[in-house]
Parts: structure tokens; C-alpha cells; sequence
């Protein structure tokens, strides 16, 4: 026993590596049942399901990956929503993606690509701030992430319907 070098487990090992157990379990008791049962060709059968166990073990294992950056990526975007020099460009050199790439990620968990995420959350932002402060459009705008107030007020109306002022004026005769 002293001979036996020490051995520890890769930390991927330590994770859980099977998430969808009933769709493999029946993968691998066909496995088996066609190695017990030694029909014509039972290696390669037996073989070929087990690869198709891993390829859904790695498919499985890109989902969780993407599901995780997705998830890392928004967080991001929802702690440093006010810096007007957040892009695109920023948000995957932080991430060391290419924007693309990223946008499409995002777009598949969200249904948005990355910069319409950003500019959707930074209007409810700015909509929870017309709401509950009484900031001028300008103080929202910067506190929002936008660069000018102008173009705060362009966005705002493009995803809104009206401008920042007639929605705090509608929401609050509305709630009155």
C-alpha cells in the first residue's frame, strides 16, 4: 500500500456529470442487455450506445457551460449597467469571447441579442427611476447608462411608445 501513489479525484469528477439519469439509465440498460445477451454483433452495438451516453453527457455539459456564461454575463450587465462605455466589445473582452459569439449565447437564453439586453435593462432602470425619484431626465439618463440625455430620450421612445416625461406623467395620473 505505501507503493500506491496518493490519487484524488479531478475537480470535474466531483461535479455532477448526469442530469438527465432516466434517458441515460435507459441508454445503458440497453447496453447491457445487448452485452448479456450476445446477439450477432453485440460489441459493436454495445459500443455504439455508449458513445451515444458520453455525446449526451458533453451535449449536456455545453448546456450547462452556456446556461453558466449566460448567467455570469447578465449579472455582469446588471452590476455595471450605468457605465455609458459598456458594449458589446467590453462585455466580451471581459469575458474573452468575441461579441458575436456572445450576443448569440445571450439571444438563445433570453431571446435578445446582447446589446438589445443591455439597452432592455437599462430602460427598467430608468423607468424604476421615473417612477420612484424625481431626477430630471438628464440625472436618469446618466444614472441609466446612457451617454446623452437626447439619446436616452430617442431609446426610451423607440422601446416605450413615448418619451421618459410623458411616462412619468402617465404612470403617476395612472396610479392616482
Amino acid at each position: 500500500p505505501d507503493l500506491v501513489p496518493p490519487y484524488s479525484l479531478p475537480e470535474e469528477l466531483s461535479k455532477p456529470i448526469i442530469l438527465i439519469l432516466p434517458q441515460l439509465s435507459r441508454m445503458l440498460l440497453q447496453c447491457t442487455d445487448h452485452f448479456l445477451h450476445r446477439n450477432p454483433y453485440f460489441r459493436e452495438s454495445s459500443s455504439a450506445v455508449l458513445k451515444l451516453c458520453l455525446l449526451e453527457l458533453i451535449r449536456q455539459n455545453a448546456t450547462l457551460g452556456r446556461a453558466q456564461i449566460c448567467e455570469d454575463v447578465l449579472s455582469y450587465i446588471h452590476d455595471h449597467f450605468s457605465e455609458p462605455t459598456l458594449t458589446n466589445k467590453s462585455i466580451a473582452d471581459h469575458f474573452n469571447y468575441h461579441p458575436d459569439h456572445l450576443s448569440n449565447l445571450i439571444r438563445q437564453e433570453t431571446g435578445r441579442s446582447l446589446h438589445q439586453y443591455l439597452i432592455f435593462y437599462r430602460i427598467q432602470v430608468a423607468k424604476n427611476y421615473l417612477l420612484t425619484t424625481q431626477y430630471d431626465i438628464s440625472e436618469i439618463a446618466w444614472r441609466s447608462g446612457f451617454c446623452t440625455a437626447a439619446y436616452f430620450i430617442k431609446i426610451f421612445r423607440r422601446n416605450t411608445g413615448m418619451t421618459p416625461r410623458a411616462y412619468r406623467l402617465h404612470r403617476i395620473h395612472t396610479e392616482i
